[in-house]
């Protein structure tokens, strides 16, 4: 059986998607785990939609939600600010260490979201058995 170049290709990106996914699952869940209700105390004079939403009391998978929507948060501060959500305070006195993980964390999971689509894209329409 002979495999194509683009069917190797396609086949080696899923790869490294699904891995790097459960890369960043995994980075995910360890500083859920380490940091979870650390994280949430960085929070104090903001809205409680950002903590509270994730429910940390709900287990492994709340926490993880909340590690998810704080990298969301700072990712994005500026819409979260507008919206009155954000105390700015709150985001210039987050440790910068910690804010650089998890916003390369929410960019390396938008990556992969963004590859996921041009994969299926791909399969679909250039690619359709």
């Amino acid at each position: 059986m002979n495999i194509s170049f683009a069917d190797a290709l396609y086949l080696f990106s899923g790869l490294i998607i699904f891995g790097g996914g459960v890369i960043c699952l995994g980075v995910g869940l360890y500083l859920a785990l380490t940091k979870g209700e650390e994280l949430s105390g960085y929070f104090k004079n903001s809205s409680s939609l950002i903590t509270v939403s994730a429910h940390p009391q709900s287990g492994i998978a709340g926490k993880v939600r909340l590690v998810w929507s704080i990298a969301s948060v700072l990712t994005f501060p500026n819409f979260y600010i507008k919206h009155g959500m954000l105390n700015p305070e709150d985001f210039a006195h987050f440790p910068p260490t910690l804010k650089r993980k998890l916003v390369v964390l929410e960019w390396s999971l938008l990556g992969l979201l963004l590859g996921m689509t041009v994969l299926s894209l791909w399969a679909m329409v250039v690619r359709p058995h």
